[in-house]
């Protein structure tokens, strides 16, 4: 058992632990001296933070808390949405995420990890990040795992309520654009279709004033009969409006001689997103003696995001002889996407004996996602005319329409044991875990082709004026049977042995855990083809670990660590799964295996003050994107006469390599002078991968005249990412009346996008933001609490890191000449103001 927030277990006088997998002694309340005690008295390298620091920074959800923890950064969305964390440098994938110490399916479609910002900051007792595992823990974390804990019932009655309002500075500056979105279809129109199955209002666009943001919060706690019975009630609503402005260049399918970027068109792009985020979360708790004690937990949550996406895209390819010409399409999205989650978790835990314990968990969860009736149409100039160097744009033509429907659903069923012996300074643990996944994930796709009145091209005037050929979509019973519509199933077992010693001032944990995965899916995959239809997948990992600690006589600690890792592919990534998004295909991969890691920590802990540790990670078998052309193997299996799959066409897949390292510094200080704190914390971190690109040469370099062909070519690489320098700084002020905090965070420069070709990885420009705080209480009950985001109003700008060959002016949006900008988007800044009752 993992023995958190005590030195070791006390035998002489019993207690009930409270957390089924990662366990705690007591109930921490959730402020700044809990963390920091949590944090120095865990076997295993931890960082906390707690509801007093989320609330002092009017946090709205997980991950705004997350990113000014030590050693994590956060992937901001293209409407400035923050939903996913990277740990150390290492991505999401190479990551796991828990609630109440139970692991919880994805409502993702590709993923297998948890958007954080699903998870309300109100809800939310502590946020756990380990970056060291012990045997009974889960083992598919090489990067570090985040344990959500939500809000428990404390020994005195609890309420609290909240209410605020907010505004993006964005939409004063401009008019949100919308689309009605109760009429969107949540499921595909069955049978044989026409135009007249599909709703138009939702591709009717109109600019309005965006509302004022809404949101609010109920928190009940309370115990009963004699404090035995204890409960939790609460909700939270969170609406609001966000988004972006900005462009985007496309670089197209294949680069040019010698790698040259081929920009191939500048795409102006709004977007305008509304978010609507309801949870609700409740706990019973029963202690029928200082001995036995039950706990059940549900929690719910859903995101319903409805977003406007607006762009005009200029050809820098097609009649562009200079800034203001060129080809020009009008391309306009309505995209619903709503995300949930359920998840059920019922607990024991049971004092045996003096010596015996007896911990145990059982859950139910579940997670949906799904784009019904994501709707793009495209409008375009049908011809360019004119002599010499002028150049006149024909009238906008109708251009295509794609709709199309994606649903998966995940059901998840786990249980989990735990036996622990204690005799002195010893504690030995056994336990097993056992978890069910099943998987369905279905798309459907309705292509409609414009008619040509009189053989030439179809004015666009709206939606409701376009007539499409045939009057019904080109596939007219859908994308038929495909690869990504299939059903999964993944089966997880796990035992494990941990034993833990204190010896004077030596302090350590060890053990074995041993993981058997068996992943099973069965597609819709055409049945002329000779493979596609059942993959089966299984394997066993044996991961040891030991954890040890010096406690100096001053309080300080030296700590060291060493476990071994792994990271599973999602089950979408071993699929044959096949999708065109943006300029090429994405494929699954059944051949790519999981990565393991062996895992090295050393830190120094000075009392509650400051901390400084160093790590290393060494990945087997890292799964990187790979960008495959079109006569590469896409599986080594036989088709249409070749010993071998072709990928067809430009797709991207991700593929195992050899090896990788991971390692660098973290730094943190905390110190509270009086009224006065001070919260900092720093992380160096280095990362190298070696993988095949592509690179474009001739076949006789000295020959100009030569072939031009495509070769292979290693490149050395830092991990997709990973920032070599992450800051975070917050200052806070507070007294019996007034509370108040500034926040700064820089991430560093990291690669956005990999791409596959030498040299021309895209790289997101490192970043700062800065956060204000404040609240003001009057009275014992009411306060007042307003915030101030992304006040130095951060752009999102990716770059390529080669030189700008075009002529000047030619290319928008460049501001140097050694790096050519792909990618430049600004949210806005944010304001929140509201009030909260405590009783």
């Amino acid at each position: 058992m993992v023995w958190l927030g005590a030195q070791k277990p006390d035998t002489a006088a019993p207690k009930v632990v409270d957390m089924p997998a990662i366990s705690l002694l007591g109930n921490p309340t959730g402020t700044d001296q809990d963390a920091r005690r949590l944090e120095r008295n865990a076997p295993q390298l931890v960082s906390v933070t707690g509801s007093e620091t989320m609330q002092r920074a009017a946090d709205l959800s997980v991950t705004d808390a997350v990113q000014r923890m030590a050693g994590l950064s956060i992937i901001r969305g293209n409407s400035g949405e923050d939903s996913r964390a990277i740990i150390r440098g290492m991505s999401p994938k190479y990551n796991g995420t828990l609630v109440q110490g139970m692991v919880i399916p994805s409502p993702d479609e590709r993923r297998h990890d948890i958007p954080l910002d699903l998870f309300p900051a109100g809800l939310t007792q502590r946020i756990e990040v380990y970056k060291s595992l012990t045997p009974d823990m889960e083992g598919g974390a090489i990067g570090g795992l985040i344990n959500i804990v939500m809000k428990d019932a404390g020994a005195q009655p609890f309420f609290s309520a909240q209410v605020a309002t907010g505004y993006s500075q964005l939409f004063f500056d401009r008019r949100f654009v919308t689309f009605d979105r109760g009429v969107v279809r949540y499921d595909p129109p069955p049978g044989y279709v026409s135009a007249s199955d599909f709703t138009l209002a939702n591709l009717s666009f109109r600019p309005v004033q965006a509302a004022p943001d809404l949101l609010g919060g109920l928190i009940f706690t309370h115990r009963y009969a004699h404090e035995k019975l204890g409960m939790v009630l609460a909700a939270d609503y969170q609406g609001f409006h966000h988004g972006s402005d900005g462009y985007y260049i496309g670089t197209g399918t294949e680069p040019g001689l010698d790698n040259a970027s081929g920009l191939t068109d500048f795409y102006t792009r709004k977007y305008s997103t509304s978010t609507v985020r309801q949870s609700f979360y409740n706990q019973w708790d029963y202690r029928f003696n200082d001995r036995n004690k039950l706990t059940l937990f549900s929690f719910y949550t859903r995101n319903l995001d409805a977003e406007s996406r607006m762009s005009v895209d200029t050809s820098l390819v097609e009649g562009r002889s200079e800034p203001g010409t060129g080809r020009i399409d009008i391309l306009e999205r309505s995209r619903l996407h709503i995300q949930q989650i359920e998840s059920n978790i019922l607990t024991g835990a049971h004092r045996l004996s003096n010596a015996w314990s007896l911990h145990w968990a059982g859950s139910y969860a579940y997670a949906s996602g799904r784009y019904p009736d994501w709707a793009e149409l495209d409008a375009s100039t049908g011809r360019l005319q004119g002599s010499g160097d002028s150049i006149v744009q024909s009238p906008v033509v109708l251009g295509s329409l794609e709709r199309q429907w994606l649903i998966s659903h995940e059901r998840q069923e786990e249980g989990k044991a735990e036996l622990t012996y204690s005799h002195g300074h010893l504690l030995l643990e056994t336990g097993g875990d056992f978890r069910h996944k099943d998987r369905d994930n279905t798309y459907t796709e309705y292509t409609f082709t414009p008619s040509l009145p009189g053989g030439m091209g179809q004015p666009f005037v709206d939606i409701y004026h376009a007539q499409w050929l045939g009057n019904a979509p080109q596939d007219p019973l859908g994308s038929g049977a495909n690869p990504n519509t299939y059903r999964a199933h993944e089966d997880i077992g796990a035992a494990f042995l941990a034993a833990r010693y204190t010896w004077r001032r030596f302090d350590w944990v060890g053990g074995l855990r041993r993981e058997t995965t068996v992943q099973d899916i069965t597609s819709d995959v055409d049945p002329t083809l000779s493979y596609g239809q059942h993959i089966h997948i299984r394997y066993a990992d044996w991961l040891p670990s030991v954890q040890g600690r010096y406690r100096f006589a001053g309080g300080d600690q030296l700590r060291a660590s060493w476990f071994e890792g792994l990271s599973r592919p999602a089950l979408s990534d071993v699929t044959f799964a096949s999708i065109t998004q943006e300029d090429y295909v994405i494929a699954g991969n059944p051949f790519l295996i999981r990565t393991s890691a062996d895992n090295l920590d050393l830190r120094y802990e000075h009392a509650d003050t400051w901390q400084l540790g160093v790590f290393y990670k060494h990945l087997r078998n890292p799964f990187e994107k790979t960008l495959l052309n079109n006569r590469d193997t896409l599986y080594p299996l036989p088709s249409g006469g070749l010993p071998y799959t072709p990928a067809g066409v430009l797709t991207e897949q991700l593929r195992n390599y050899g090896s990788a390292s991971n390692y660098g510094l973290e730094a943190g200080y905390t110190r509270a002078w009086g009224r006065f704190g001070l919260a900092a914390h720093y992380t160096f971190t280095l990362s190298r991968v070696t993988q095949t690109t592509k690179w474009k040469t001739r076949v006789n370099p000295k020959d100009p005249t030569s072939d031009i062909i495509t070769v292979s070519r290693t490149e050395t690489r830092p991990l997709e990412g990973q920032s070599k320098h992450l800051a975070s700084l917050s200052l806070w002020y507070k007294d019996a009346r007034w509370t108040a905090q500034v926040s700064s965070v820089y991430t560093g420069a990291r690669i956005d996008d990999v791409s596959g070709w030498y040299g021309l990885d895209q790289w997101q420009r490192g970043y700062a933001l800065l956060d204000v705080a404040a609240e003001r209480r009057f009275g014992s009950h009411w306060s007042v609490f307003v915030k101030g985001s992304n006040l130095l109003n951060s752009a999102t700008v990716v770059e390529v890191r080669q030189a700008n060959t075009a002529p000047a002016g030619f290319v928008p949006g460049q501001t140097s000449s050694s790096r050519i900008t792909v990618q430049r988007m600004q949210n806005g800044q944010r304001y929140l103001a509201g009030v909260r009752f405590l009783l």
